[in-house]
């Protein structure tokens, strides 16, 4: 950390400022790789259901808990899994080491089973961070507040 300067990324047809995750299941320790898209509009960090049922988890059998979305009321369910945000080197590489872990305490990732993208969201990352984006160049900064 800080992340200066870092490429949008293509996924799916799109550019999008997104940073390289993964998604582990901390009780079977099966991982998935991707990325995961910045979410200004998101409340809280998410995953896919496919990436759910890829770590072994039955979507419809973790705990459901409302959620709002662009679309609408969907049905998050709750289910052990976290979110690693991934180093990026100072040569714009990726690490295996993790730079960010969500959630930082606790082992609850929502699912929203039609969502195609890891979502970054506000209270569990953004809100502790200053992020930057600039669209012109198709690139983002993400760091610590100054004090």
């Amino acid at each position: 950390m800080p992340i200066l300067d870092y490429p949008f990324q293509h996924i799916q047809g799109y550019t999008y400022p997104a940073l390289p995750v993964r998604i582990v299941n901390p009780d079977s320790g099966v991982q998935f790789k991707t990325y995961g898209l910045i979410d200004t509009g998101a409340d809280a960090s998410i995953i896919p259901g496919y990436i759910a049922e890829f770590l072994d988890h039955n979507v419809r059998r973790g705990t459901p808990c409302g959620g709002s979305t662009g679309s609408g009321v969907e049905t998050v369910y709750e289910h052990t899994c976290r979110i690693d945000i991934l180093r990026i080197n100072d040569d714009g590489t990726v690490s295996d080491d993790v730079a960010i872990r969500i959630p930082e305490r606790g082992k609850y990732i929502g699912v929203l089973e039609h969502c195609q993208f890891v979502l970054l969201g506000v209270s569990d990352f953004l809100h502790k961070y200053v992020l930057t984006i600039d669209y012109p160049r198709k690139v983002f900064s993400i760091r610590k507040p100054s004090k």
